[in-house]
């Protein structure tokens, strides 16, 4: 499933519901918003990706098969801010994304580094 955040009633909070009530649907956040906060948020939620609005076609389907074979993926834009907040902020070590996050940016060779 392909989920926008900017529904009535909050995407993420539908998504808490989706996951309660459809455990085997893999839901991914398809949205504008770029803040690193929300997306550690969708993905405690039990989102499976992170997907910003403007994405190629070829990358919108990466995203729904990686979903799809119970993978996670997460926009090469968003893993960089995910990145800053690991090196330089304590609230997201806690994140129970954190870890798994962490564990497959270092497989994805699309995730960016930062170089400076």
């Amino acid at each position: 499933m392909i989920l926008d955040l900017n529904i009535p009633g909050g995407g993420i909070e539908a998504l808490r519901q989706i996951v309660v009530e459809f455990p085997s649907v893999r839901c991914i956040i398809l949205t504008v918003c770029d803040s690193a906060h929300t997306a550690i948020d969708a993905l405690n939620a039990g989102a499976q990706g992170y997907v910003l609005k403007g994405v190629s076609a070829a990358d919108l389907k990466s995203a729904v098969w990686t979903a799809f074979t119970n993978g996670s993926f997460v926009s090469p834009e968003i893993a960089t801010k995910l990145g800053d907040l690991f090196v330089i902020g304590p609230h997201f070590k806690h994140s129970n994304f954190a870890g798994t996050f962490m564990s497959e940016m270092g497989h994805k060779s699309r995730l960016v580094r930062r170089s400076d």
